[in-house]
């Protein structure tokens, strides 16, 4: 909110400087104030997103941790060891970079259709129209990223975890590896998992660093219509004028950056929901519960749920 509020006052302090209807003086020193607090109140807001974040995955790490060391001792095998290994070193840091990009990104994409309704109500009812077009651009880029994200991101997580598990198996059974000489079979199988976790690594990042290309030939794009003074942006901005130009700039930052945060909240809410999944310890059962167990023939079902 303290974001959204300065920025406001930085876009209408360099409106009312166009049309200098207050003295240059005032105007510096009420931009200058707002610049430097929305400078701080921007830095804090990171360090308290990162933080906050650093500290849910601590306690994550040190309940995964704990759960392992109090089991029995028949409870913990190689394959336990694996997914503990890979629990701490792909599956927390998933759910971090789904918390910072997904989670966080909607609350920043809710500040900036604020800020944008805001500064187009402000510009006039004729400039409604590129809030709208800002919503239309966020549910687009959102979907194309989420789309991505679960054809690739999904594959992404099950191969690296793979690797990782084969790594600590390979290393902790290295005696019966070398025994009956199975070097040459973990080596392929190795190679495969991470032939495939870089493919969709790969895809992964094109998709999110030519989002940023894509709009900024958007944003020329629209600067350079904008200049014209002739065709359909002319219409929507009338006369172009130092005002009317100004507009443009402001509003054109601001649907690019709800677009691309639109694409990196899609791209990301895979990696979020699935470290919510994998990352979350199970609850031990209260004294109240009992376990049950079904059995059918040679198979047994136990859960707690």
């Amino acid at each position: 909110m303290a974001q959204t509020m300065l920025e406001l006052v930085l876009v209408t302090t360099g409106r009312r400087h166009l049309e200098s209807s207050w003295p240059s003086s005032y105007l510096t020193a009420l931009f200058a104030g707002a610049a430097l607090g929305y400078g701080l109140v921007s830095y804090w807001a990171i360090r308290l997103e990162k933080t906050v974040i650093i500290k849910v995955i601590n306690s994550l790490r040190a309940k995964w941790f704990k759960l392992f060391l109090t089991k029995r001792l028949k409870e913990n095998n190689l394959q336990e060891k694996g997914g503990l290994i890979a629990k701490i070193s792909y599956h927390l840091p998933l759910l971090s970079t789904g918390l910072s990009n997904s989670l966080f990104g909607a609350v920043r994409i809710v500040g900036l259709l604020l800020t944008l309704l805001a500064i187009c109500l402000y510009w006039g009812p004729s400039f409604l129209w590129p809030f709208f077009v800002g919503v239309f651009g966020l549910a687009i880029s959102g979907l194309a990223g989420y789309l991505m994200a679960r054809r690739y991101i999904i594959q992404e997580t099950t191969f690296y975890s793979k690797i990782i598990k084969t790594v600590d198996s390979a290393i902790s059974d290295w005696k019966f590896v070398k025994n009956y000489r199975r070097e040459q079979s973990i080596f392929s199988d190795f190679n495969r998992l991470v032939e495939y976790d870089s493919y969709f690594r790969v895809r992964r990042d094109i998709w999110l660093k030519f989002g940023s290309v894509v709009l900024f030939i958007i944003v020329l794009a629209a600067g350079f219509l904008t200049n014209t003074g002739s065709g359909s942006w002319g219409t929507f901005y009338g006369s172009i004028s130092s005002d009317n130009k100004f507009a443009a700039i402001v509003i054109s930052l601001y649907l690019s950056r709800l677009i691309y945060e639109g694409l990196r909240v899609g791209l990301y809410s895979i990696p979020f929901s699935l470290g919510l999944s994998l990352s979350i310890p199970p609850s031990s059962p209260g004294p109240w519960r009992k376990q049950r167990k079904a059995s059918f023939g040679a198979i047994i079902f136990t859960s707690s749920k």
